[in-house]
């Protein structure tokens, strides 16, 4: 079945890498910000890169807000990497308190590193173990150990912890590593950068 694949094109980071890593798949997509193409795909994702105030001044730039509310609402199954999937949240404290999406609820914060641990630096960069919390639809195939690509120095924090579907050991924190509700769902690491295991969780959203 031909799906409908649209990546959201709101002037930020890693859109290119995101749309070759889904034509390798054997899938086209298109990269918009026009409401109609939007609203008319099967799967929508939301890349992102670098500060939350900037993803959501960028997202009102581009009247995008209100588009992915509707799309949510519709059912459209959405996911968000990276930035795109912290922007998913209610707020951040990244740079001063700035109001999300709203899609789930809880915030995004700082990482905080114990003082005792001088083995750890922020941001967080590059591969990590996954542990899967709870097998998803994009997670369904994957398994324990598989590692993937992060770049981040805040991390989403749930109100409801059961969304949370994998997480990654940073020092003696698990962080949070993926995320679903519903039709939404999120990777704080890079799928279109972690190999194998990123294409096949990015099969497994746009089959799903």
């Amino acid at each position: 079945m031909t799906k409908n694949i649209s990546i959201i094109d709101y002037d930020i980071g890693n859109i290119l890498s995101v749309k070759r890593s889904v034509e390798i798949l054997g899938f086209k997509t298109l990269v918009t910000n026009e409401k109609d193409e939007i609203l008319n795909s099967d799967k929508i994702i939301l890349p992102g890169v670098g500060a939350f105030k900037n993803g959501m001044n960028l997202l009102k730039k581009h009247n995008l807000i209100e588009i992915l509310k509707e799309a949510a609402e519709r059912k459209k199954s959405i996911l968000g990497i990276c930035l795109g999937m912290q922007l998913f949240f209610d707020e951040s404290f990244e740079f001063g308190q700035t109001k999300g999406l709203g899609l789930i609820k809880g915030k995004v914060e700082k990482i905080i590193i114990d003082d005792n641990d001088e083995s750890l630096k922020i941001p967080s960069i590059g591969w990590n173990e996954l542990i899967v919390k709870k097998k998803d639809k994009i997670l369904s195939s994957i398994k324990n150990k598989n590692s993937t690509y992060f770049v981040h120095s805040y991390m989403a924090s749930p109100e409801d912890k059961s969304v949370i579907t994998s997480v990654y050991k940073f020092g003696n924190k698990e962080i949070v590593a993926s995320v679903n509700l519903e039709n939404i769902y999120g990777c704080q690491f890079h799928p279109e950068k972690s190999g194998k295991i990123g294409l096949e969780i990015l099969n497994n959203f746009i089959l799903s």
